[in-house]
This record gives C-alpha cells, structure tokens and sequence, in this order.
C-alpha cells in the first residue's frame, strides 16, 4: 500500500479515530502518517486532522515531533509528521523508583516540552505515557497527538471528555472531567505531568480501577498516596513535587459540582 509518495511498512497505531503508519521514500526518508480511520471520513473527522496539523506547525522544538506537511489521499486527509523510530513511556512505567537520575532527566525533557507548548498560549490537554515518544538509546523524547491541544481561549468549545480514549482517564485533571465549574488552563496539563511522573515513578497510576465514571470521581475526590510512602527508596523530596503537581488544581477549587 502507498499513501501520499510512501510505502507502508507497518502500522504504528490505532484508536477509534485515526490510524497511524509508518511508511518509507525510495529515497530512504522514512515518515509516520496519521490517518482518519474511516475511508470515508466525516467533515468533523477531516477538521479534526486540520486542526492537528496547525497545532503542530506552531512548533520547531526539539521535544515535540515536527510535521512535515497535510496531503490529500483518496477521500480524506494523511498528516505526515517526522518519524521518531521509537517506543512510548509506557514501556518504562515504573523504571523511576529504580532509576531516579534517568526519571529526573525524562521529567526535565517533558516540563521542556510543555513549556514551549505554554508559551505558545496552547493547552496540550492529552498528556499522558503513551503521547510521548522515547528513544532508549539516546534517552530523548518528543511529544505527538496535538488532536485535543488547543488555543486557551478556543478550548472550551472544541475539549470534550468523550473524545479522549478510557487509557487517558487516569492521566486527566479534575477540570478535563467536566464535572467542575472551573475553566481548563494550562495547570491542566501540570496535572497530568503529576499522574505521568507517577506512572513512570512507581509503575501504576495514582487511581487504579476499571470504571470510567469511578476514575474521574477519584480525580475530584480522592487523596493521593505519596510515592515514597508506596516505596521507601523514593525521596521525600521527589514525592512532594509528584504531589505539588497533583494537588496544583485542587488547591484553588472551593466546589464540586454534584453528580
């Protein structure tokens, strides 16, 4: 199969939404192109992949995967984006507590990342272990899906918590649940570097449970254990940031909706 000048080598990914390859040049350029998954897709599918793609192109960092262009195919839409030939965060989850100096260096990179995207005035809105790429051999990582990241004030009519896949829920803020009166900012996406750090920390996330509706209750009303009560090996000091991003949202709430 070829799509836009590349032959399909494998397929990277796959969400209810979109499909991701991997495809190839005859001139060895290698790229990742993200896809629609309908054949047919909708107008709404087709703004959604635009959308992406302008996101992106507000980016030259080196934390962040560069887009390389937006090309028509058949009836849809490919976005071709830089390919990174790496695995994502989540085959790391846990590595922290036993690795501290390699666990510091990926929160650097990621707080990197997310500061470019802040003063960009974006709100990324969808971090989480599996959006951010790793190259085990250098230790570098990139950011990609832009599908929810938004201009702040645009981003309360195009978020909506039924867009994100259920492997995002335990990573959203307590706004990203839509059961607050309190606008997203970018303290969101502090959130969700706090539940990340967390993962990578200590290999499970801060709410663990297969419900959907009982995830996003645990982000509005449950207490965190600290990491270094969970793993004595885990500095005090490490703890607290992980639980300072964790508490950032919560601290300037004075409500909940009810259910």
């Amino acid at each position: 199969m070829e799509i836009c000048g590349y032959s399909i080598t494998e397929k990277l990914s796959e969400s209810q939404r979109s499909i991701v390859y991997r495809g190839s040049k005859k001139t060895g350029e290698t790229a990742a192109l993200k896809l629609p998954r309908q054949t047919h897709p909708s107008s709404s599918d087709l703004d959604r992949i635009r959308h992406e793609y302008e996101m992106y192109s507000l980016f030259r960092h080196n934390k962040i995967v560069s887009p390389i262009g937006l090309d028509p195919h058949n009836r849809s839409l490919a976005l071709i984006l830089e390919d990174f030939n790496s695995s994502d965060l989540t085959e790391e989850n846990g590595r922290g507590a036993h690795d501290l100096v390699w666990f510091l260096d990926i929160g650097v990179q990621i707080a990197s990342a997310l500061q470019a995207i802040h003063t960009q005035q974006i709100i990324y809105n969808n971090l989480n272990p599996s959006n951010i790429l790793y190259r085990p051999n250098t230790g570098r990582i990139k950011l990609i899906d832009f599908s929810l990241a938004s201009a702040a004030e645009k981003l309360s009519s195009l978020y909506s918590v039924d867009q994100l896949p259920e492997e995002s829920l335990p990573y959203i803020s307590p706004e990203q649940t839509e059961r607050l009166n309190q606008a997203l900012d970018y303290r969101s996406d502090f959130y969700s570097l706090g539940a990340t750090l967390y993962q990578l920390l200590l290999g499970s996330v801060p709410f663990s449970t297969d419900d959907a509706v009982e995830q996003m209750h645990s982000h509005l009303a449950r207490t965190v254990v600290p990491p270094h009560e969970l793993d004595a090996k885990i500095p005090v000091s490490i703890s607290r940031i992980i639980l300072k991003l964790l508490k950032i949202l919560l601290q300037k709430l004075k409500y909940f909706n009810r259910y």
